[in-house]
């Protein structure tokens, strides 16, 4: 933010904790933020380097060893202390349903119903209907107040509670789609992917582990 406010990020490519994705997006527009890696050459020269979430120092300390001291001095750096590269970068641990403000009471109830019945088929179709409004009405208004499409906030919390399964249980990827909404496995599979950057088993290895102590 510092490097922001000062104009130096201004026309770059530059990245820092995925939740601060909105704080850039509103006060620093001429930035190209960047939430889902863990570092971003601001310039071709890698002069100007920004990293993400608070783990990231690791990636961007194993950066600078390697660039001004060798890879080999990195590479042994990075075991002395136990220090990790995060190629998955930042998707795996973002949040995807974060609470928008705005002014708009029609589109906070249908986050509302939706956030009760995501999980039922023809969710969009459903919303539109419980709304009381055209469909190209309440689209229109759902992508002026909170900044994303309703098929997309549909999906985020659809991916959120297949996360929270994967994380939280042994049931089988197949079972976790159903649960959430989605017949077509192969479907289901391809969008968690692109939204959290790994597949549903790699995601629960990750994270499994942590809630079962």
């Amino acid at each position: 933010m510092v490097l922001a406010a000062s104009g130096l990020l201004r026309g770059r490519e530059a990245t820092s904790h995925w939740g601060y994705a909105d704080l850039f997006r509103n006060r620093f527009p001429d930035v190209d933020f960047q939430p889902s890696p863990s570092l971003v050459f601001g310039d071709r020269a890698g002069r100007i380097v920004t990293a993400g979430g608070t783990t990231s120092w690791h990636d961007l300390a194993i950066h600078i060893i390697a660039r001004h001291c060798g890879p080999g001095e990195a590479l042994r750096i990075a075991k002395v202390y136990l220090l990790k590269l995060h190629g998955e970068g930042q998707l795996p641990y973002t949040n995807l349903v974060r609470r928008q403000p705005h002014a708009d009471a029609a589109v906070r109830r249908a986050e509302e119903w939706l956030a009760d019945h995501f999980r039922q088929p023809r969710a969009v179709s459903a919303v539109v209907e419980a709304s009381g409004m055209p469909e190209r009405t309440l689209k229109r208004r759902f992508r002026a107040a909170s900044g994303m499409a309703l098929i997309e906030h549909v999906q985020n919390l659809r991916v959120e509670e297949a996360k929270r399964l994967l994380e939280s249980s042994d049931m089988p990827a197949e079972t976790v789609a159903a649960e959430v909404g989605y017949e077509n496995h192969a479907f289901f599979r391809r969008l968690f992917r692109r939204c959290t950057g790994l597949t549903p088993g790699e995601y629960r290895r990750m994270f499994r582990p942590i809630m079962a102590g």
